[in-house]
């Protein structure tokens, strides 16, 4: 899957497809939340509510195995940690961008596996 390595997400499930598909699920149902949650911090400068959200992302994007997402939130969670609003005001689009590509990428692969691989 593009941007996301599906060997390392079923290794977190165990190795349950039918889990991992759940998985997906629900990373793809919360991710245009998530991303306004993002935003709305970004443009607020709220650096608790950026931290929490952006940590928030790296940790759910690295089990599901979309390990370049991850590394970008978690610099972006760093950045936040030292109120970096400027750097962060830089990144932080190409980060979204990303994880908003997700959707389609997830909801496509769920649908061809919901009968198995």
């Amino acid at each position: 899957m593009k941007g996301i390595d599906i060997a390392v997400g079923l290794a977190y499930v165990g190795e349950d497809e039918e889990l991992y598909r759940a998985v997906l699920t629900d990373y793809a149902d919360y991710i245009e939340e998530q991303a306004q949650a993002i935003e709305r911090a970004l443009a607020a400068e709220d650096t608790e509510i950026f931290v929490i959200e952006v940590h928030s992302l790296k940790s759910t994007s690295r089990t599901i195995g979309a390990q370049a997402l991850s590394d970008q939130a978690k610099e972006l969670e760093e950045l936040g940690k030292r109120c970096e609003w400027e750097q962060i005001r830089v990144k932080t689009p190409g980060m979204l961008k990303a994880y908003r590509e997700l959707y389609p990428v997830i909801t496509a692969y769920c649908a061809g596996s919901a009968g198995g691989r």
